[in-house]
């Protein structure tokens, strides 16, 4: 998951700020912002998981706990409600919050059927359900060995998306759409062109718009295939989050981390 929350804190600082990004080879750690909805929501989810809430329970523990930090309108209005019911949503927040699932689950068919269930009490729509699949199956299929071009395909052919687009192709003509249906391509397009977690996270960040959510669903796919979190990512994680808030990070990555990112988080 430290992909994920690594993607929202670099990419805080530069959310829809369309003229401003990270050049190329600079220290995304020196640049670094705030943690906002998307570190939050991911806590919640992977609590869900840890403790076998439910993931509507969790999604409003979180966010009445942590009421200001960039919740979208539609989602404020649900969390505020008496009695919150799904909105038919397609925003890419079902995408964003989704990493933990694609850690935990122990098959490709589990990822699915659980990131279906950590969309639906806001994402019901057909849409926003997908979104959410596509990413935990990008990161369980990164983990288990997939390349690339192997997640490329497994995603245009599971759930159509159009991923002929390059990064190049969206940086010359971004496009400022927040639903997961535009989302996923432009971060599909990243992952091909990337060579590391954080070189993934400056070309999301450099496409502008929504960099935060970018940035995070791009990080939390790339930690898997590259696994190259260090101590020093994890460290820059820590110092911004609140301690509970990193509990349950801590607590996440000791049950479900991978070998290969044997962190000492006791930083």
């Amino acid at each position: 998951m430290f992909g994920a929350f690594l993607g929202d804190i670099i990419g805080s600082k530069y959310e829809h700020s369309f003229n401003s990004h990270p050049t190329e080879g600079s220290d995304l750690f020196a640049s670094a912002g705030v943690f906002t909805d998307d570190s939050v929501l991911s806590c919640a989810v992977a609590d869900a998981i840890l403790n076998r809430r439910s993931f509507k329970e969790a999604l409003l523990h979180y966010t009445r706990r942590y009421p200001d930090v960039g919740y979208g309108y539609s989602y404020k209005r649900w969390a505020r409600s008496l009695w919150p019911r799904p909105y038919r949503s397609f925003g890419n927040g079902s995408a964003m919050r989704v990493s933990a699932v694609g850690w935990a689950c122990g098959s490709l068919e589990e990822t699915l059927q659980i990131a279906k269930a950590s969309a639906q009490p806001t994402h019901n729509h057909k849409e926003g359900i997908k979104g959410a699949q596509a990413v935990a199956a990008a990161i369980y299929l990164a983990r288990t060995g997939s390349g690339k071009e192997a997640i490329r395909d497994y995603l245009a052919k599971q759930f159509n998306y159009k991923l002929n687009a390059s990064w190049a192709d969206y940086k010359a003509n971004p496009v400022f759409n927040y639903t997961c249906q535009s989302v996923l391509p432009q971060v599909v397009a990243v992952l091909l062109e990337s060579n590391s977690t954080l070189d993934a996270i400056n070309k999301a960040i450099a496409l502008g718009g929504d960099t935060d959510t970018l940035a995070c669903i791009t990080g939390s796919i790339t930690e898997a295939l590259y696994a190259d979190i260090t101590s020093d990512m994890a460290a820059l994680v820590k110092s911004k989050l609140t301690p509970d808030l990193w509990q349950i990070v801590a607590e996440f990555h000791s049950r479900f981390g991978s070998g290969a990112l044997k962190l000492e988080l006791a930083l």
